[in-house]
């Protein structure tokens, strides 16, 4: 072979070669053309589909607010129905109850009219109530606390109704008022006929109502229960307030009587009887008198008031007043004196 066929043959080698070469680039060609037809497709059906969200989320949101709408009128006809339901029960559940009261009226007339006579005659009554406690008003109403060193009360029923005076109390007299528990001492319960006689048997209550001890609130009682604006039951919350002065006034300066009996209160020990004279606590003085500066203290102050020893008698002094006393005699929970000729009998009820 020579030189010539050798080069045709090389020539007509890559002539075929080139050939092969453009066909499958015509194909990749063909390939990728067909490759980007379909991403375009792809991009036009994914853009279609992003519309249709597009669409659907706005009708969604269109839906939603619907809805809601939907929902609050569907609650508010639920308030309506369950407002018509309550008022349903309720009016079935009277009907049930007149029905029930129809068939025991029917079935037992007779005790539903005894029932009814005795409520009607409790009707009737008038009821007060008072509470006892333990506090001092002319200070706010602070609690007061201490023993009970003398506790009397009115003639009355306790926890029943068989008196016109009722006193329900959970403390006796030598108990103690602690800062522990609540100070009422008693409820003070009265009835009348109508509002003027039961406030009548409460003051009068009120009056009997005796404690030595802790400050109560009894005397602040028996002035609001007289007072006018409470009798006329002209009450609200601001009555204390308007009417202070009626209801808290000065407190009276005690007289020289009642100095002069708890004076005397105070000598009931020594005035023991003995046969021993050296034994006798009479303050005998060899031609002279024992005298003795005492001070007692209220609500209005302190008072002075000297006591001498004399003879038979007690002689007290307070600024330029002077009584004697004579002739002192104690019944139980009374003392009795004869004083500067005349007689006085007050309360002993701390003395035992």
């Amino acid at each position: 072979m020579d030189k010539m066929q050798l080069l045709g043959l090389i020539i007509v080698g890559v002539a075929i070669g080139f050939v092969l070469i453009l066909r499958e680039m015509f194909k990749w060609n063909s390939a990728l053309k067909q490759k980007v037809e379909s991403l375009s497709a792809e991009k036009e059906e994914l853009k279609q589909v992003l519309d249709d969200r597009e669409t659907s989320l706005a009708t969604s949101r269109d839906l939603i607010t619907e809805l809601e709408q939907l929902v609050e009128k569907i609650n508010n006809e639920n308030n309506s129905l369950r407002r018509f339901i309550h008022i349903r029960d309720t009016t079935q559940e009277l009907e049930r109850l007149n029905s029930l009261i129809v068939k025991n009226e029917a079935e037992s007339k007779d005790k539903i009219r005894n029932i009814l006579a005795a409520a009607n005659s409790e009707a009737a009554d008038i009821t007060e109530k008072a509470r006892i406690y333990a506090e001092n008003p002319e200070k706010g109403f602070l609690p007061s606390i201490g023993k009970l060193i003398h506790l009397r009360t009115p003639a009355a029923a306790e926890f029943t109704r068989d008196a016109t005076v009722r006193i329900d109390a959970g403390v006796i007299e030598g108990d103690e008022i602690t800062a522990h528990y609540d100070p009422m001492i008693a409820k003070l319960i009265v009835w009348g006929d109508d509002r003027s006689q039961a406030l009548a048997r409460m003051s009068a209550a009120l009056t009997e109502f005796e404690v030595v001890g802790p400050s109560t609130n009894i005397a602040f009682l028996g002035r609001l229960i007289t007072s006018q604006p409470f009798s006329n039951a002209d009450l609200d919350t601001g009555l204390i307030e308007r009417h202070y002065d009626e209801l808290f006034p000065a407190a009276p300066t005690p007289s020289l009587s009642a100095l002069c009996l708890a004076a005397v209160m105070l000598t009931l020990d020594e005035r023991t009887p003995s046969a021993d004279p050296w034994s006798q606590p009479t303050a005998w003085r060899m031609n002279s008198h024992l005298s003795r500066d005492l001070s007692f203290s209220d609500a209005s102050g302190e008072h002075a008031l000297t006591m001498s020893y004399a003879h038979d008698n007690l002689v007290f002094r307070s600024g330029h007043a002077e009584c004697v006393v004579r002739d002192s005699h104690r019944n139980g929970t009374q003392l009795s004196i004869n004083m500067s000729g005349k007689k006085n009998i007050g309360s002993c009820g701390s003395c035992r």
